[in-house]
């Protein structure tokens, strides 16, 4: 019934509607809060003025993302549990040859995720630029229908951290279609015939701490590369963020030696962070015990370099 209204209503009592809402200053479908002089300026002239709201954009865009990678995860466990597949890993198994449908879906997890989280990581790099801080963009990627807290990690430093291999219980889904599958064959075989963890793990060590937003060229020559070469290609981005938590730092500084009296301001960058800073360096090793603790040591090295 409202959309006839929508429809066969004059458009000047339409017209009249929305600068009544604008008056009272209603808020629309998403959330924003209307103008009046907008409103009219839309009516006169048929085009409307669209404020952006990057924070609820980024709040819209982590659903979406969040929503991709438990798409991501789901096809990953049914494709693993499909009859059809483990039955083509039978056929190889009974030649003495490796099930081929765990590593292959396992490799195919990590680079959807790599993708998502990517693209995510363009987005925190834009907020970066908006003059977002640490701790602003840490709770806006949190939460409730969000990352989770490796993935937020993962975006904030730059870095992927592939998927833990799945523990396939007996229980599991994948245990119950094996026995699904020896029921109707009238096989013997296990969960364990089927996973090669050693292959699985040495798939995950290839993931590990790729620098996010490669593309596909990118990505795959970084897989190839020798330590040294991925070590040249990883520099850059650990350079930024190091000088990403100097910059917070001194603005943390700055804010207190302006305000010493006053209570901090909401938004300050993440503890975490100004604490990595805080004036505790070793001078044996140039490095603070936080810093020590925490970075690995390629890292390590950089943050030396850019502190003589």
């Amino acid at each position: 019934m409202y959309h006839i209204y929508k429809k066969v209503t004059p458009t000047t009592i339409r017209s009249a509607e929305e600068i009544g809402q604008a008056i009272g200053k209603d808020l629309s479908k998403s959330g924003v809060q209307r103008d009046l002089w907008d409103t009219v300026v839309k009516i006169m002239t048929g085009f409307s003025v669209t404020k952006q709201d990057p924070y609820q954009s980024m709040r819209f865009k982590v659903g979406g993302y969040s929503g991709d990678m438990q798409n991501a995860r789901q096809a990953f466990t049914n494709d693993i549990i499909s009859a059809k597949n483990l039955q083509s890993d039978m056929r190889l198994l009974s030649r003495g040859l490796p099930g081929e449908t765990f590593p292959k879906e396992y490799e195919k997890l990590q680079s959807n995720n790599y993708r998502i989280l990517s693209e995510a990581y363009k987005d925190v790099q834009a907020l970066r630029k908006l003059n977002f801080t640490e701790k602003e963009i840490r709770e806006l990627i949190s939460g409730r229908r969000a990352f989770s807290k490796r993935d937020v990690n993962n975006l904030l430093n730059g870095f992927f951290t592939p998927e833990n291999v799945p523990n396939f219980k007996k229980d599991s889904a994948v245990a119950n279609a094996v026995k699904n599958i020896n029921r109707e064959l009238d096989t013997n075989y296990t969960i364990n015939d089927f996973i090669n963890r050693q292959e699985l793990f040495k798939i995950r060590n290839k993931y590990m701490n790729i620098p996010l937003g490669l593309n596909e060229k990118e990505r795959e020559e970084f897989l190839k590369s020798t330590p040294e070469r991925k070590f040249e290609i990883k520099e850059p981005v650990i350079e930024k963020r190091e000088k990403l938590i100097e910059e917070q730092q001194k603005i943390l500084e700055d804010q207190q030696s302006i305000k010493p009296q006053e209570p901090a301001a909401p938004y300050l960058p993440d503890p975490q962070i100004a604490n990595m800073f805080a004036k505790n360096i070793d001078p044996n090793t140039n490095l603070t015990r936080t810093e020590t603790a925490l970075l690995s040591p390629e890292e390590q090295i950089i943050a030396q370099r850019l502190r003589t």
